[in-house]
C-alpha cells in the first residue's frame, strides 16, 4: 500500500502544475495512473490546512519533481559559448600567452570555467537555483564594464577593433563582446525574476 501511495505521489502532479494558480484555483493534471493507484490517495488537504486548494496529499517533494527552467538553461549555454569566444579573442590578440611564465594567468581562467561547468551541471540536477546565476551574471556585467567600457578601461571596443589587421575580424570581436554583455544582462534580469517568483 505504501509503495502504491509513493508511486502515486510522484506521478500525480508535476511541480509546475502544483504551483500554477488561476483566479484562486489550482490547475491539476494527472499522469497515467492505474485505478488502484488513484484510489490510494486523497485529493483534498486536511481541514486544518490553511490552504483550501485540492492537490495530491501528502504533498509532493518539489526537489524530486521540479524541472530546470528551459529559458534559463538556454541563456546559460549561450553565455558559456560567448565567454569561450571572448577568451579566444584575448588569445588571438596576445593578451593571454600559452607559455610557462604566463601560466599563473590561466589559473583564474580555469577557475572561471570550473564554476560555469559545475554550476550548469548542478542547475540541471536542481541543486542550484537562479540566485546563484543572478549573482554570477551581476559580477560578470560589472567586470565586463570595468574591463571594456569604463573610462578607466584600456581595452575598449575601439582598441579591440584595431588590434586586428582584418576589419572583419575586428568587427566580429566587437560584436561578440557586445553580445556577451547583452546575454549577461539578460541572464541577470531573468535569474532575478525567477528567484523573485520562487515558491516560498
Amino acid at each position: 500500500m505504501e509503495d502504491a501511495l509513493r508511486a502515486t505521489r510522484l506521478s500525480c502532479l508535476s511541480y509546475k502544475d502544483r504551483t500554477s494558480f488561476r483566479e484562486g484555483q489550482m490547475t491539476r493534471h494527472f499522469r497515467s495512473m492505474k485505478p488502484n493507484e488513484a484510489s490510494a490517495v486523497s485529493f483534498t488537504r486536511p481541514a486544518s490546512d490553511p490552504f483550501r486548494y485540492p492537490y495530491c496529499w501528502p504533498p509532493l517533494n518539489t526537489e524530486e519533481t521540479a524541472v530546470p527552467d528551459k529559458k534559463l538553461l538556454v541563456l546559460l549555454a549561450l553565455l558559456i559559448i560567448l565567454i569561450l569566444g571572448h577568451d579566444l579573442d584575448h588569445l588571438m590578440r596576445g593578451d593571454l600567452r600559452l607559455s610557462a611564465p604566463t601560466a599563473p594567468i590561466f589559473i583564474p581562467v580555469l577557475a572561471k570555467y570550473a564554476i560555469l561547468g559545475f554550476g550548469f551541471y548542478f542547475t540541471l540536477k536542481n541543486k542550484l537555483g537562479p540566485l546563484f546565476w543572478a549573482v554570477l551574471a551581476g559580477l560578470g556585467v560589472t567586470l565586463g564594464w570595468l574591463a571594456h567600457f569604463s573610462p578607466f578601461s584600456e581595452q575598449t571596443p575601439q582598441y579591440i577593433y584595431h588590434a586586428y589587421q582584418a576589419a572583419a575580424a575586428g568587427t566580429l570581436a566587437v560584436v561578440w563582446l557586445a553580445a556577451l554583455m547583452l546575454v549577461l544582462i539578460a541572464t541577470l534580469l531573468y535569474a532575478e525574476y525567477l528567484w523573485a517568483r520562487r515558491p516560498r
